[in-house]
């Protein structure tokens, strides 16, 4: 039994890429490598090893104008419009979903617009959804501060399939990313930690951090949102904090924070990290940001992946990743998925990071009957395989059949089963829901939520839904009932279909209460300016309670900014306030001219019931405006306060028995890699990979590839030669193949020679094989040659000296292009001689001593400079 890189495991065959890779892997990426660059070419074949990317998924460009920007016909001359040209003619569109640029590529895509001020995208977010053009600022502002409607993308906060979401551009539409730093060792780590991060479930926090710049904190009205969701889901610890910095927080999975400028520790952060800061040139990669803490700080503190806007963006908050990036993160979703989910508005911002990592992932598992790795096939091939659900919410929902890189056909689907029954139970109030023939499982979603918030439900639960892609969002409406009041369950059945393949989980069995605490922001405005006299009255009335007005006026020079700011000051201050059933006053935020200002009047204990019970009003004298005007009570935050749950869905089988008859007649003969991709149920659609090489031989020919200078280990310096033998008459055309696709072809021959540059294959491991036509169709394709290509400075581990005889016959595997020296002594108290010395064409090396008389000797080989 050959195995070729993975692990036989409790009878369970995990190839190298059958991590858990949640909505995509290797087979789903092409990468694209700079062909001028070393770095970019070992980058991106490090990525292929890592992640099983097949090597004619990598894209070549060639790029000698540095690593920071192009402009837009650059971009689309030497990137977008071939990549996607290649994509199409190599048949694989619908397959790839995931671009990875691998460094020395430009981050940054400018346009000029004549003599106004040009506009700039990050190369990632043109991949994802095309050129985005700046819109109107405000005010005085420079065009980049805008936010344009078509800036908007659809596949934001939709926890959907990537590829079921419609997207507004005719080239791009992938999950792009950029891998890179200042240096190799550092980018290819970047991709080491994304690897060693799927499905280990980390335990660390993330931490949402609220600093003390206003300008920058602003995320943090989102925090609790985002709490709420993780905390019903409880698969991962979110912690608000106050801090201008989270460097001081320890070892975390992730942050999100708004400040000009910190430093942060090395490892600070664990395997599969999310953490960005929203600042002006946060996605600066190579440049001096004048202090700004930017992606490149946080990649070197250890996390995973990292977003920055490159061009002054202003502070909207579409415009930079919400902390509901961490809720799809625990929910499965790999890190590309969560950051463009996270996103509203992407344009302006890179995202750098290895894409496919999912630390709370679950693939489904399995194992492959038969037939056995290695075997020879021929006609309709019985392929035959046994897949169990991780879960029984993480059902088995679709097997496809991948050939050497190239997906097939899809083998098995099952969707939501026409007749299959739903019935949730709120309150001991039951719901059902029968499944339409042929709905999708956000069409399930949208059609429980419909039914859930019919009038005769909500009036008997006091609870709505909303339907999030695969999931519900559930809230309680009844205001004072706590979440521990209302049960919840649900259940599943087969109803009228003919199989039950839908399945459904409450996150908890009781509503949880929220941790955020209520508030009202109230906005103060000057019609006239400063020089007026100005007047501004709070009152504040908790229920049952009595009164508390606080008011505050000015001298005629001081300015509406400054009024608001002594308000703030006041209600802090004020002794009927300061309990822990109080109020206070918070998130004081000015114009630079100090003619308008606002504040938040937030309870001091968390819940719903505490905000309904607290009411303010804000009034003043003189010419300026207030919002809101009347009473209101501090429930602005009600969807964050009221109790939630979640009910995920899915849909297939937990225990899959599968049996496809291949036709083998419609491939080459030869060998072939056959992988079975089995995908979770559900919209994060994990994948689990099972893998066979298996030799197929329907017409007898065969023809060989044979290393005539290259081996297992090859010195990067080399030119490779490979000779390729055909048997059965010459062949019409012979193809050698290898990273990037073909590397050379001749015709009509029985024998082909081919060199191949070292250098502009690049550092890193290589695959080699062979594909032979024959003048009637007939195709041959070689088995696989893995060749390492290193560099002069890149050892290659001790060396391991076999010796057989008399005669003596050394044998030692070599490094191909390097120069190794046999020595000899018949005594150790004697130095030893030289016996000759040779350089490497192939692997491993061999050594016969020539005098047929040599008694007993020791030997030794070396490698020579």
């Amino acid at each position: 039994m050959k195995l070729r890189h993975g692990v036989w495991i409790a009878g369970l065959w995990l190839g190298a890429v059958a991590a858990g890779l949640a909505g995509g892997s290797g087979l789903n990426v092409a990468v694209v490598v700079n062909a001028d660059s070393p770095a970019s070419l070992a980058l991106g074949n490090a990525y292929c090893e890592l992640r099983g990317v097949p090597a004619d998924q990598v894209f070549r460009i060639h790029w000698k104008g540095g690593p920071v920007e192009w402009s837009r016909a650059d971009f689309e001359s030497h990137l977008l419009v071939p990549f996607a040209q290649w994509l199409q003619a190599s048949g694989r569109t619908s397959q790839v979903d995931y671009v990875v640029l691998s460094m020395d590529i430009p981050y940054r895509v400018v346009e000029s617009q004549g003599t106004g001020e040009p506009v700039r995208n990050s190369t990632t977010s043109v991949l994802f959804y095309g050129w985005r053009a700046d819109g109107e600022p405000p005010g005085s502002l420079p065009p980049s501060c805008s936010l344009p409607e078509s800036a908007s993308q659809d596949y934001t906060a939709s926890e959907m399939p990537f590829r079921q979401v419609a997207m507004r551009s005719a080239w791009s539409n992938w999950l792009a990313t950029m891998i890179t730093a200042s240096n190799l060792a550092e980018a290819r780590a970047i991709v080491e930690r994304g690897v060693l991060s799927d499905e280990t479930w980390p335990t660390q926090a993330v931490y949402l951090v609220k600093s003390s710049d206003t300008a920058r904190n602003v995320r943090h009205w989102a925090f609790d949102d985002a709490i709420l969701e993780q905390r019903v889901l409880g698969r991962m610890t979110m912690i608000r904090t106050n801090a201008d910095s989270p460097g001081g927080l320890g070892l975390q999975l992730g942050s999100q924070s708004g400040f000009y400028g910190f430093t942060l520790p090395p490892n600070l952060f664990v395997p599969g990290a999310m953490a960005d800061n929203l600042t002006s040139y946060g996605g600066w990669l190579f440049e001096d940001a004048s202090g700004m803490t930017r992606v490149p700080e946080f990649l070197a503190a250890g996390a995973t992946a990292s977003y920055g806007t490159v061009v002054e963006p202003c502070n909207w908050t579409e415009k930079f990743p919400a902390p509901r990036n961490y809720f799809y993160q625990a929910r499965g979703f790999n890190i590309a998925e969560c950051y463009y989910q996270s996103v509203a508005a992407p344009y302006q911002g890179v995202l750098v990071g290895e894409p496919l990592a999912a630390p709370f992932a679950r693939r489904p598992q399995g194992w492959w009957e038969e037939p056995p790795d290695g075997a020879t096939v021929g006609g309709l091939a019985a392929l035959r395989w046994h897949f169990v659900a991780a879960a029984e919410d993480r059902p088995v929902g679709r097997v496809d059949l991948f050939v050497d890189g190239r997906f097939r056909r899809t083998l098995w689907e099952r969707g939501p089963g026409g007749g299959n029954r739903v019935e949730l139970t709120v309150l001991g109030h039951r719901i059902e829901y029968t499944v339409p023939d042929g709905a999708t499982l956000a069409e399930v979603a949208l059609g429980l939520a419909e039914e859930i918030n019919r009038s005769e439900h909500t009036n008997a639960t006091g609870v709505i839904a909303e339907a999030v892609g695969d999931r519900l969002l559930l809230r309680s409406v009844t205001p004072g009932r706590p979440g521990s009041q209302t049960p919840v369950s649900v259940v599943t059945g087969a109803g009228d279909g003919a199989e039950k393949t839908i399945w459904a989980r409450v996150a908890q069995p009781v509503f949880v209460d929220s941790s955020a605490r209520g508030y009202r922001v109230f906005r103060v405005r000057n019609l006239v300016g400063p020089g007026h006299a100005l007047g501004l009255s709070l009152r504040v009335t908790r229920a049952g309670g009595p009164d508390v007005t606080v008011t505050v006026n000015n001298p005629a020079e001081t300015n509406t900014a400054g009024l608001v700011a002594a308000l703030v000051h006041a209600v802090n201050q004020h002794p009927e306030l300061q309990g822990p059933d109080g109020v206070v006053a918070e998130d004081y935020d000015s114009e630079w001219d100090g003619s308008a200002a606002a504040f938040a009047l937030r309870t001091r204990m968390p819940g719903w019931a505490d905000a309904a019970a607290w009411s303010a009003s804000l009034t003043a004298t003189g010419a300026v405006t207030v919002e809101p005007a009347g009473t209101h009570t501090l429930e602005e935050n009600l969807s964050d306060l009221q109790p939630r749950n979640h009910v995920y869905l899915a849909a297939g089988v937990t225990n899959l028995m599968l049996e496809f008859a291949w036709d083998t007649t419609a491939e080459a003969d030869g060998w072939h890699e056959c992988v079975a991709v089995a995908y979770e149920g559900t919209h994060v659609a994990t994948q689990g990979h099972l893998r066979r090489w298996l030799r197929v031989d329907n017409s007898g020919r065969k023809a060989d590839l044979i290393p005539l200078v290259a081996g297992p280990l090859t010195r990067l310096e080399t030119t490779l030669r490979w000779r390729v033998t055909v048997e059965s008459g010459p062949a019409a055309r012979v193809e050698l193949r290898s990273t990037g696709g073909t590397w050379g072809a001749q015709t009509n021959v029985t024998s082909a020679e081919f060199t191949v540059s070292g250098p502009e294959l690049g550092a890193g491991l290589h695959p080699f094989a062979a594909l032979i036509i024959w003048p009637d169709g007939t195709r041959y394709q070689t088995e696989v040659h893995w060749v390492r290509l290193i560099p002069d400075d890149a050892p290659a581990g001790p060396l391991r000296v076999a010796i057989e005889g008399p005669p003596w016959r050394l044998r030692w595997p070599a490094v191909v292009g390097r120069t190794y020296a046999v020595w000899s002594t018949e005594r150790l108290d004697l130095p030893f001689q030289l016996r000759g010395s040779w350089p490497a064409t192939n692997s491993p090396m061999e050594w016969l001593e020539p005098d047929p008389a040599a008694g007993a000797r020791f030997y030794r080989v070396s490698e020579q400079p």
